[in-house]
């Protein structure tokens, strides 16, 4: 099933949507509310921040309303509700300038292209929806998020409606040695999305990509990274096994050099102190190409985002022994716009549940082989594993033309269903709404129809990965019938 939040005024939605309310509503449950007036809107968070309550979504489509909010009480979840759809060229650099990572996009605007390119950057996207139709159409998109009345669930015969995006951990190295400059190449060959990668800082104030803080596990010489100057650790080679190679300790730089520029880069800082985080900031402000940060050490994140600005960040996780964190973590996600990067294997399933139904951007990392079938179902926005190779040649998005006219007096129309290579993809029709126009099919055409009128309907492509179906479906397709 396709994974959204409903946010409406009835017991079936995910996120209730409060219209008219006391501020004592506010603290009850996980509500989301607008605000048009900065005075209500500063009274609002003051109350809140008296009362420590920060699980609350606040929407206004003005941005100096919600700057005053942050300042004020930074730890509540703020949207951003676009207008214009010429907001939509410069979005990301207004969301992230203003501490925000979420937004409402008319329904009209949305598309999976759209949704996609959003979600690349860690943008999450609510629609407000008015019918049925409306409703489709948002949710085949990919919005995290439908916002309207009495809204119903509807159901979509699909697991999703995009492949969630490949992270291929420390590079592609079954053969290469890993957060190799080669193991980057390999994996951008096999179609991920993003290359991870682990960042550390030399005692002369070099940026170097490596996993451990000493060489000994990847490098043929037994070197603490932090204690040593940069051309003493270039004496070091890579070795993996016993096999040596000529390659030394890599720059974030030659990094960025040597791999394609539209390959995006999750980075990983290994550092604790903020004087490293503020030098490997500095630098991965130079990178030509998109790029995410991510940390297990909170103490990093924070002076990480005051260097780089335009992006959003990722807290990893992993949960065992921790305790109850989630608030914890839900406050520094809200106040810094984090990404959760749990561990799979002790991945707290209760967490997952409340972190998605929030639309927190959910991003696993460590994830077996056997294991990618299940967790390509599991609605996560990224899966992070050493074996994305595995994915390699699945189709990631589909294409349709979203709006077709079919003449009833002339003849039959084809729906033609590609991916985003231009291969043409066989799929199945699903028309919605009992069909109130009659449409014929007969071999992927539409060779008929009853009556005159707009009908609706959104094709499905299955495809097979390892034992597993999985079913995605594509935009909304509206056909008028004349």
């Amino acid at each position: 099933m396709i994974r959204v939040s409903y946010i409406s005024d009835n017991e079936e939605s995910d996120i209730r949507y409060l219209k008219n309310y006391q501020k004592e509503d506010l603290l009850i449950g996980l509500n989301f509310i607008e605000v048009e007036e900065k005075k209500t809107a500063i009274e609002i968070a003051e109350y809140l921040k008296e009362k420590d309550h920060h699980d609350l979504f606040i929407m206004s489509d003005r941005m100096a309303i919600l700057e005053d909010i942050y300042e004020i009480y930074s730890e509540l979840r703020l949207v951003y509700e676009v207008t214009k759809e010429r907001e939509l060229i410069n979005l990301r650099e207004l969301l992230f300038s203003n501490h925000l990572f979420t937004c409402l996009i008319p329904v009209e605007y949305v598309d999976q292209n759209l949704i996609r390119e959003l979600h690349l950057a860690g943008i999450k996207i609510i629609s407000r929806v008015k019918n049925d139709e409306s409703i489709y159409k948002a949710i085949l998109s990919g919005v995290d998020g439908v916002l309207g009345d009495n809204l119903k669930k509807v159901e979509i015969e699909a697991d999703i409606t995009n492949l969630p995006f490949l992270v291929s951990h420390r590079g592609y190295h079954k053969e290469e040695v890993e957060n190799s400059i080669k193991a980057g190449l390999e994996a951008y060959e096999r179609e991920a999305d993003f290359l991870e990668m682990d960042l550390h800082v030399t005692k002369d104030g070099y940026v170097v990509v490596n996993h451990d803080e000493n060489l000994k596990r990847t490098y043929d010489k037994d070197l603490v990274i932090k204690d040593h100057d940069y051309q003493t650790l270039l004496k070091a080679k890579m070795r993996k096994d016993e096999k040596l190679f000529s390659s030394q300790l890599p720059l974030l730089s030659e990094f960025d050099e040597a791999i394609p520029d539209d390959f995006n880069f999750l980075i990983e800082v290994k550092t604790e102190t903020k004087e490293e985080a503020f030098i490997i900031g500095k630098e991965v402000n130079r990178l030509k190409r998109d790029f995410q940060v991510m940390s297990f050490y909170p103490w990093t994140i924070v002076p990480l985002e005051a260097v780089v600005r335009d992006n959003i960040n990722g807290f990893l996780v992993d949960y065992t022994d921790k305790g109850e964190i989630f608030h914890q973590i839900l406050k520094m996600v809200n106040k810094h716009r984090l990404t959760v990067n749990p561990y799979y294997q002790t991945d707290n399933l209760n967490y997952r549940k409340e972190f998605m139904r929030r639309m927190v951007e959910y991003a696993p990392w460590g994830i077996k082989e056997e294991q990618l079938k299940v967790a390509l179902k599991e609605g996560f926005d990224k899966l992070n594993s050493d074996y994305i190779d595995k994915l390699e040649g699945l189709v990631k998005k589909l294409v349709i033309k979203d709006y077709i006219e079919f003449k009833r007096s002339k003849a039959s129309k084809k729906l033609i269903l590609s991916d985003d290579k231009g291969q043409t993809l066989d799929y199945q029709i699903n028309i919605l709404f009992d069909n109130p126009l009659g449409l014929v099919i007969s071999n992927n055409e539409i060779i008929a129809a009853k009556k005159s009128g707009y009908a609706y309907l959104y094709l499905t492509h299955q495809f097979q990965f390892q034992d597993e179906t999985i079913t995605m479906a594509s935009d909304l397709v509206t056909i008028k019938v004349i």
